[in-house]
């Protein structure tokens, strides 16, 4: 907040930013209590508005500046710099002219059937399928009753503290609960029932299918350290700034919910289990139970439709991860891209690999890529390949480039996500396609933080994920040139 080469130097001379900067909130009072380098807040502000920063929030802190001023920490002059890029901000907006909106006009807009189909395509692209032991997708001829569990089967998926007004659950309408649009997909072709964990055992033999929707605490202010699902009761109230669905005056999950999916498992073997979070689940204690398992994140109002669409397979997932997902905490930080080490990866217990790699997602058909070829021409390298859908259905596959760099001048990662293209086919069908890299996918900032095409080896990855690679190349960069390694 108080940091004039980010916010003057960088910012605004080199980037040539002619907006406003505003603070976190209580950003500023955290100079003078948190960080403790300013020794009031009349201090806290007269540095962070010095440096670059304009509105301080959540309240602008008006007085605090007046004492500013008043204290000779701030003159008018730098004030006055504040004040003219929020008001030429206004000016540019028209809020001189036309000061007042209408709600219910914004309100119309945003929740436009535009709006919301673009909601849903969203969700549809998002949801990653994990497992699958040929379960999914479900047939909607065949399965005729469904028995669903978890207290989220009952919440729109929306995310926690910032979907609509902080502090109020989030409603909309057209938004439904999984519950709710599972019934809307299947129209009466289907029984479902919804059922308490305690209900497992009566309730789950009797079904085709049993899916379990998983509920977590966490958001701004719960943050979690654990993991797994939720074992035990766990409780937030109003003040505690979370929520494990939507952010509502009241929260608790009274569910041991790796218990329940395994008693879920015992009692029928056709268990799906859809995973709605925000930061990655410890899965090991009922990952090889489950038949299939789906990370729906929070998929947003229209999320639940987009589940439905692709437990019974009228939509195919195609979305990748976007993170590694560890095995357990102990792992973490865990990222593909990490660096290379003399100390390795593994621990006593634990081989140090994912459960899940970063670029990983299944898909209802199957993909082959073959024809691997590349070229450079010292500038560019262009890298083709062919990829063909084997399934009966449908779908697109994503295939990602990676870079992996070695006998530089100062250690790279091991693996670098550098190109990628979604290749969307017709069953049977197949396509001839191109990934280009430039020289500034092979350069880096060098010893002494010179950034560029500096000389050393590279070794370019084919593959469906940071550990699925179908094909790979080794290049060499001497005097500014990208060439291929003999």
């Amino acid at each position: 907040s108080a940091n004039s080469r980010l916010l003057t130097e960088i910012l605004r001379d080199e980037w040539g930013f002619s907006g406003f900067v505003v603070s976190d909130y209580n950003g500023v009072q955290g100079l003078c209590e948190a960080h403790r380098i300013a020794e009031s807040e009349a201090r806290a502000a007269a540095m962070a508005l010095k440096a670059g920063l304009d509105v301080i929030l959540p309240f602008n802190s008006f007085e605090t500046v007046k004492e500013a001023l008043r204290l000779g920490y701030l003159s008018e002059e730098e004030l006055d710099k504040n004040v003219l890029r929020i008001l030429a901000a206004k000016f540019r907006l028209g809020l001189f002219d036309s000061p007042f909106m209408d709600p219910a006009a914004a309100q119309s807009l945003v929740r436009c059937k535009e709006n919301r189909e673009l909601a849903l395509e969203a969700a549809r692209g998002s949801i990653i399928l994990l497992k699958n032991n040929g379960l999914l997708p479900l047939n909607r001829q065949k399965v005729k009753k469904i028995g669903v569990f978890g207290k989220s089967a009952k919440l729109i998926p929306v995310g926690s503290n910032y979907s609509g007004p902080y502090g109020v659950p989030w409603q909309g309408e057209d938004a439904p609960t999984p519950l709710e649009a599972l019934e809307e997909f299947l129209g009466g072709s289907a029984e479902i029932t919804y059922a308490e964990s305690k209900d497992i055992e009566a309730v789950a033999p009797s079904c085709d299918v049993v899916i379990y929707f998983t509920s977590i605490l966490e958001g701004e202010g719960s943050d979690r350290s654990e993991l797994r699902l939720p074992c035990e009761a766990e409780h937030k109230s109003g003040d505690d700034d979370g929520g494990f669905i939507v952010d509502a005056a009241e929260q608790s999950i009274n569910d041991d919910q790796e218990s329940s999916i395994n008693r879920l498992c015992s009692a029928n073997k056709n268990t799906v289990v859809v995973l709605l979070n925000g930061a990655p689940v410890d899965m090991t204690a009922w990952i090889e139970n489950v038949s299939a398992a789906a990370e729906a994140w929070y998929p947003g109002e229209q999320g639940s439709r987009a589940l439905a669409e692709i437990l019974f397979g009228k939509i195919n997932p195609t979305a990748k991860l976007p993170i590694t997902i560890p095995k357990s905490v102990g792992q973490l930080p865990l990222n593909y891209s990490f660096k290379p080490s003399g100390r390795g990866y593994a621990y006593c217990n634990n081989d140090g690999k994912p459960l899940y790699p970063f670029g990983y997602g299944l898909s209802y058909t199957s993909f082959e890529i073959f024809g691997e070829k590349i070229e450079t021409d010292g500038e560019k390298v262009l890298v083709s390949f062919t990829v063909a859908n084997k399934g009966s259905m449908k779908g697109a596959e994503v295939v990602q480039l990676y870079l992996g760099s070695y006998n530089c001048s100062v250690v790279r990662p091991l693996k670098e996500l550098k190109a990628y293209k979604r290749v969307a086919l017709e069953a049977g069908e197949s396509r001839r396609c191109v990934l280009e890299l430039k020289k500034e996918d092979f350069s880096y900032y060098d010893p002494g933080m010179a950034f560029g095409l500096h000389n050393g080896c590279h070794r370019l990855m084919l593959g469906t994920s940071s550990e699925d690679i179908t094909a790979s190349f080794e290049l060499l960069v001497s005097d500014g040139k990208i060439l291929l390694k003999n």
